[in-house]
């Protein structure tokens, strides 16, 4: 698996890591050697251009990976508990995004205000869903049902759980 973000949050955020173009390599190897792959676009950050960048991303994505060995990718907002906030800023000072407008959520994490984070899915999964197989499962890490049922359309007890719903992108678990 692997960790996608828009290219200018890989390079202006995610210091000492493989760029996109090398993650998508890699990806691609695997993909060649017989390997299911999974991908998370976690956290999502909002910044300045960030629709082009994220939708950049998903194409170079899928021009480097055949969509058929891709079995999960899974997507997430931007989300931290409040301490986090004061070490990352002495950590990463030229970090500028944990200084937008959060809320705390029910879990104690702030994140970004719910319709902020609907309109980021949203566009993210019906781009996904431009070129991802029918049977790769795009699911949200630590999202409540009612967001998913606003972006999908189910929540994943519908679907008997997300550890089924992820069973069943697995093609030995096809039926």
């Amino acid at each position: 698996a692997w960790s996608l973000n828009s290219p200018a949050i890989v390079q202006r955020e995610e210091l000492r890591t493989a760029g996109l173009e090398e993650r998508l390599a890699a990806a691609g190897r695997c993909a060649d050697w017989g390997y299911l792959l999974a991908f998370h676009f976690d956290p999502i950050i909002w910044h300045p251009g960030w629709e082009q960048g994220y939708r950049h991303t998903i194409r170079r994505l899928f021009a480097s990976v055949p969509r058929e060995r891709i079995v999960w990718i899974s997507l997430g907002g931007l989300r931290y508990l409040p301490a986090l906030k004061t070490i990352a800023g002495d950590r990463f000072p030229g970090s500028r995004f944990f200084y937008e407008e959060f809320v705390e959520g029910l879990d104690g994490k702030s994140r970004y205000f719910r319709p902020q984070r609907l309109e980021m899915y949203r566009l993210l999964v019906d781009e996904l869903r431009k070129y991802a197989a029918e049977t790769t499962c795009l699911y949200f890490c630590m999202e409540s049902e009612v967001i998913w049922r606003e972006v999908f359309g189910f929540a994943p007890v519908d679907r008997g759980g997300l550890a089924a719903m992820l069973d069943r992108a697995v093609p030995s678990q096809r039926k």
